[in-house]
């Protein structure tokens, strides 16, 4: 059994889930993402190493032994460059010197000590297949060995002055937790200096793999405690009306007076299938398509008026598409003034059945819905922002996929699926 290998591709799978799992927990997040990239490159590199160790011989070692450097090294520099954005260092982590000073330095050590001035001497066989000889006589030896402790070193400094300032309990335990497992970590990977001294060369290749893939596991497994425990890197509202929206079993969309989204909660990102980083600005338009009857009721909510009545429209395309009752609600601040609309999306299931059973496109069951609702030919393609051909073509699919002939056997049949 080749316990390195298993070791490392264990370690593969923990990093891998990890990257996924915290991805998906704030895919808007410049924290997340850096932490996703950072543990899905140490993935890659347990796997190339596995690939070393396995390798036919000592030229496809090199080969691996070349590009695992490398994308270790890149590791190091993305999980400093993640906790640097985690502790709210933001100004730092996106100053471009900065980032080019941390990257770059990255960058010089792999290509000299994968390229220049190798760390391995060479290769041995091993039980556990083929194993690094180190270069203890080099000094970029020692400087590859402790490039992961020198960005730690900043992390902690940045973990030690969050935890400072942080404003809650919550955040001084999540920084707690990373600060204690960042010590331990530099601790024990300054340690493994001395594994020359103590150890034969056969125990420094099976000790030493082994040694720091364990390392790595017990790191990750604090971050993982402290995603479990304090909700680190999870999506927090930032106030408590926040987190009722958030609670609601209904999808929840808030824009301001434009109809730009500040808000969805996690239904009304499902239902939209959203996955726009933060920073981008999105319409409720846009989301739920260009109607004019949506526009005008939006302007009756901002110049006081309410909307007649909810609207059902379609969100997504085609095959895609589904139905929902949306209702709309204007927000006002203390002095009266609209700031903004609250929009509360209901899945209408029955018409998904009917979309589904008579093969309509998104769009036909819009025009479906304005066409039982009494809307001219003409009206339907003013309303859907169509030409008048395009509309009468979505009319004659509709009778032609329902079977039915007129507008009151389609009020009649959206009648039976609402």
């Amino acid at each position: 059994m080749n316990i390195i290998a298993i070791l490392f591709l264990v370690t593969a799978f923990v990093c891998f889930e990890s990257a996924v799992t915290v991805f998906r927990l704030n895919r808007r997040s410049r924290v997340n993402r850096l932490y996703a990239a950072a543990t899905f490159a140490y993935t890659v590199s347990s796997v190339i190493y596995v690939q070393m160790l396995l390798a036919p011989d000592i030229d496809s070692c090199w080969i691996w032994y070349r590009a695992f450097v490398t994308i270790l090294l890149l590791v190091f520099a993305l999980t400093t460059h993640c906790f640097i954005e985690l502790t709210r260092f933001a100004g730092l982590s996106r100053s471009r010197f900065f980032l080019a000073s941390l990257y770059g330095s990255g960058l010089a050590i792999a290509v000299i000590v994968a390229v220049f001035v190798p760390v391995a001497s060479g290769f041995t066989r091993t039980p556990w297949g083929w194993g690094m000889v180190y270069n203890t006589a080099s000094p970029w030896t020692w400087i590859a060995f402790n490039y992961s402790s020198i960005g730690l070193v900043l992390a902690i400094v940045a973990l030690a002055w969050w935890r400072k300032a942080a404003p809650g309990e919550r955040e001084r335990k999540q920084a707690g937790v990373l600060l204690g497992a960042g010590i331990t970590a530099i601790v024990l990977d300054a340690a493994k200096n001395a594994f020359p001294i103590f150890l034969s060369q056969e125990m420094q290749i099976l000790f030493g793999d082994a040694y720091h893939q364990v390392v790595s596991i017990l790191f990750l497994a604090a971050i993982r405690y402290a995603i479990w425990k304090y909700r680190l890197m999870a999506v927090i509202p930032e106030s408590p009306s926040a987190e009722l929206l958030a609670g609601m079993s209904d999808a929840i969309f808030l824009t301001n007076c434009r109809g730009d989204v500040v808000f969805m909660n996690a239904h009304a990102q499902e239902l939209t299938g959203n996955t726009a980083r933060g920073d981008e600005k999105q319409s409720i338009f846009g989301l739920f398509g260009v109607r004019e009857s949506f526009r005008r009721d939006l302007e009756d909510i901002v110049a006081g008026k309410s909307p007649a009545h909810p609207l059902t429209l379609t969100v997504g395309e085609n095959g895609g598409a589904q139905a929902v009752e949306l209702s709309l609600h204007g927000v006002r601040n203390e002095n009266g003034q609209c700031i903004g609309t609250l929009a509360i999306a209901r899945r209408q299931e029955g018409l998904g059945d009917l979309q589904s059973r008579h093969g309509l496109s998104g769009r036909e069951l819009e025009v479906l819905l304005l066409l039982s609702g009494g809307l001219s030919a003409a009206q339907i393609a003013e309303e859907c922002d169509i030409s008048l051909q395009t509309a009468k073509t979505h009319i004659h699919n509709i009778y032609r996929k329902t079977g039915l002939r007129n507008r009151v056997e389609l009020a009649n049949l959206l009648n039976r699926n609402i």
